[in-house]
């Protein structure tokens, strides 16, 4: 069995470039242990890995505690890809995937606040523009705005 810090299964927001802006995670899972622990190990072999809703599915078999276990099966219903990023370590953030995950460990209250290493966090949190569309990538806002202005939003 292997000793993992945490695991986030989320949605990315992207811009043009592919960049992430932000990722969405509605049950992040502290210290994962037991099957899904001995299965994230072996499944995620870098800190973050881009992977489909069957991914997500398995995951949810594997949940013991039932919301959580909900709440990856409505990601296996997503459409497109999802991120998962599993930290082996509180290690300083080496990604936008990562400031998000711990981040939602603080929001989630799994988390008390200054017990995590949030080393590096603002150089790995893009600016954006928040709206009620979400995240969007400031050199893009101005023609989303135009786009919806056109559509009537």
């Amino acid at each position: 069995m292997t000793d993992l810090f945490a695991f986030g299964l989320g949605v990315a927001t992207r811009n043009a470039r592919g960049d992430i802006l932000d990722v969405f995670y509605p049950a992040p899972i502290v210290a994962p242990k037991g099957a899904l622990g001995d299965f994230l190990a072996s499944e995620i072999p870098a800190r973050q890995v881009t992977v489909t809703g069957d991914f997500a599915a398995r995951v949810a078999d594997l949940i013991t505690d039932a919301a959580a276990a909900a709440a990856h099966r409505a990601l296996a219903e997503f459409d497109g890809p999802l991120e998962a990023v599993l930290l082996r370590s509180d290690d300083p953030i080496a990604s936008t995937a990562e400031a998000y995950l711990k981040l939602h460990l603080l929001s989630h209250r799994l988390a008390l606040p200054n017990t995590l290493n949030l080393e590096g966090i603002f150089a790995k949190l893009p600016n954006v523009v928040w709206t009620s569309a979400g995240a969007i990538d400031v050199s893009e806002f101005a023609a989303r705005q135009i786009d919806a202005r056109r559509r009537g939003a």
